[in-house]
């Protein structure tokens, strides 16, 4: 469900279960055991064994990028290379607000029709926009597709 209790189009959760499922081949093709993602991403075991049984249906995408960054799913450039995960998975947060933001504005279309389209509250564009919260990797799809950003 997303922030007005629409349901989640099939499309945008099968996107999202195909991301969670390149992170748990990830950490098998490095036979990295739950404990290890957990020290790599600085997340708690529950959060980690959830998405590696397959049982995170939605996780926050701070909390994605967390375990994509602790598994080698970021390109690094320079000056990555000299960060801490914690402040590449803030960089990365960073960077998807002022895409969202900038994506937003250029299809022309306001706060509240995006977050009319993709089933959302309009605070909830603003606060993503702003870097004040982070929305769920199906709320994440939706709004990316509804202004035509790439993910």
């Amino acid at each position: 469900m997303s922030g007005h209790g629409r349901r989640v189009p099939p499309q945008i959760q099968h996107r999202a279960q195909r991301m969670f499922r390149e992170l748990v081949r990830a950490a098998e093709s490095q036979e990295l055991s739950y404990l290890e993602v957990c020290r790599r991403s600085g997340l708690s075991l529950y959060a980690v064994s959830k998405v590696m049984r397959g049982a995170a249906s939605d996780l926050q995408l701070d909390t994605y990028l967390a375990l994509a960054g602790a598994l080698g799913q970021f390109r690094y450039d320079n000056r990555a290379s000299r960060m801490s995960l914690s402040e590449l998975t803030a960089v990365r947060v960073q960077e998807w607000c002022e895409r969202l933001h900038i994506a937003r504005s250029r299809s022309g279309m306001s706060q509240r029709e995006v977050a009319g389209k993709a089933g959302v509250t309009q605070a909830q564009v603003s606060q993503w926009e702003r870097g004040l919260t982070m929305p769920r990797v199906c709320s994440y799809l939706m709004v990316a597709e509804v202004v035509g950003l790439r993910v």
